[in-house]
Formats: structure tokens, C-alpha cells, sequence
């Protein structure tokens, strides 16, 4: 098996145990920049993934505007 480059929280037994804290930290850091006028564009395609177990994003390219 090749090496896995991919962040994921996994499931069940197997579920991360900082997911929470992750989902926290990135919601504080968006929320704080947008308080400050910052302003967020795509900057490129957004890549979903998806499969029998997960749906959500591989990749959202963002640029401050």
C-alpha cells in the first residue's frame, strides 16, 4: 500500500481524536479573519471527494483579496 497523504478524521473506533479541536481552530480562524474585513476568493477548481464512507473537500483554494 502506498503511502496515505490524505487528512481524514476517520471513523468510528478510529476516529480522531483532535477532530473536534481541528473543527474549532478552523472555524475561529475564518470567523476572525472575516471580522477583520478580510476577504476570501477561490482561486482555482474546489475538488470534492467522495466514496461509500466520506463525502467533503480535498481541495478549496482560497486567495485573500
Amino acid at each position: 500500500r502506498k503511502p496515505n497523504p490524505h487528512l481524514a478524521f476517520g471513523l468510528g473506533p478510529h476516529f480522531c481524536l483532535g477532530a473536534n479541536l481541528a473543527r474549532l481552530e478552523i472555524r475561529l480562524v475564518l470567523e476572525g479573519l472575516l471580522e477583520r474585513g478580510v476577504r476570501l476568493v477561490r482561486d482555482g477548481d474546489v475538488e470534492r471527494t467522495r466514496s461509500n464512507k466520506h463525502q467533503g473537500f480535498r481541495r478549496v483554494p482560497l486567495a485573500v483579496a
